[in-house]
């Protein structure tokens, strides 16, 4: 077996854009297009619909209560971690 069936994907690193270095080399392209939650990306031919349903609620559920804020707060500066979970 030993393949992914799911993963976490971490918010890019905006802090790290802000460095003069980085900010010369990156071009951010900004779209009107919709926020749309994500983070969790899982297999769905490995995953069935009900294990999905519950890891989703899983995740609302720390949306929800702060956990998804807090520990974002713990690597990004407030504003940036306040907009990743309030959209």
């Amino acid at each position: 077996m030993n393949r992914i069936q799911g993963m976490i994907i971490e918010p890019f690193d905006y802090p790290a854009l802000e460095e003069n270095k980085i900010r010369k080399l990156t071009t951010i392209l900004e779209f009107d297009d919709p926020s749309i939650r994500h983070g969790l990306i899982m297999s769905k031919k490995a995953i069935s619909p009900k294990e999905q349903e519950k890891w989703q609620a899983l995740v609302n559920t720390m949306l929800a209560d702060g956990t998804m804020l807090r520990i974002f707060e713990n690597y990004f500066q407030p504003e940036i971690a306040g907009k990743l979970v309030n959209f």
